[in-house]
């Protein structure tokens, strides 16, 4: 289980620590392993009564959660998943924090994904998943070629006039990410390793589309 940011703004009096609590203790009980990246409402904004932080320490307390902190920011880390009875390294998911303010990734950021993800590019290729929350451009180009079959009301999602042309449902279809290409997705070509980024932030969408060979997944809503 992966939460892709978000998980709760703590903005009011009512969401405070409690709140996240609850949500922790909830995912936890099912007794599957889990984790999750910070969105840009998750203790980030300055009317936030949660820091990021606080959030963390609620988080080490959890049996099943693998959140770590060994990345160039808060909320980067990576997890290995091992082949059953080997041991040997069969994939690799990568948990990258975007940043509340829209600054994107930071250059410390991508020397650690570059290195990591470098790591996985030997003479087989070692296939890893990136969990992110906002969106980077490349995501715009990738639904760009389905736009002509989008029915929009006041810039609001209706209908998909050929659902067939992508996987899953369409919410908000304008500014669905960054403008501001921040080399990340140069990256994941280089090292090619990375073959889906699983992203948050637009809360009404539930989408996949693929570009240049790379999936790209809104969280399910």
């Amino acid at each position: 289980i992966v939460l892709t940011g978000d998980n709760i703004y703590s903005r009011f009096e009512l969401t405070d620590l409690r709140t996240h609590r609850m949500l922790y203790e909830l995912i936890d009980g099912y007794g599957i392993p889990w984790s999750l990246v910070y969105g840009n409402h998750d203790g980030d904004t300055p009317d936030c009564t949660v820091t990021r932080s606080q959030i963390e320490s609620l988080l080490r307390e959890c049996d099943n959660c693998l959140y770590d902190n060994g990345g160039a920011e808060q909320g980067d880390y990576s997890i290995s998943v091992l082949n059953e009875g080997t041991d040997e390294l069969a994939a690799k998911f990568f948990f990258m924090y975007s940043h509340y303010n829209y600054g994107w990734y930071t250059k410390a950021q991508l020397s650690w994904y570059d290195k990591e993800a470098g790591a996985l590019n030997g003479e087989k290729v070692i296939p890893s998943v990136l969990f992110t929350h906002i969106p980077m451009p490349e995501v715009n180009y990738a639904f760009d070629k389905y736009k002509d079959s989008f029915v929009t009301e006041n810039g609001k999602f209706v209908s998909l006039g050929i659902p067939q042309n992508t996987d899953g449902d369409f919410g908000e279809v304008n500014n669905m990410a960054y403008h501001v290409e921040s080399g990340l997705f140069k990256l994941i070509k280089k090292n090619r390793s990375t073959q889906l980024v699983v992203m948050g932030h637009e809360h009404a969408n539930a989408a996949t589309a693929s570009f240049q060979g790379v999936r790209f997944a809104f969280g399910l809503k």
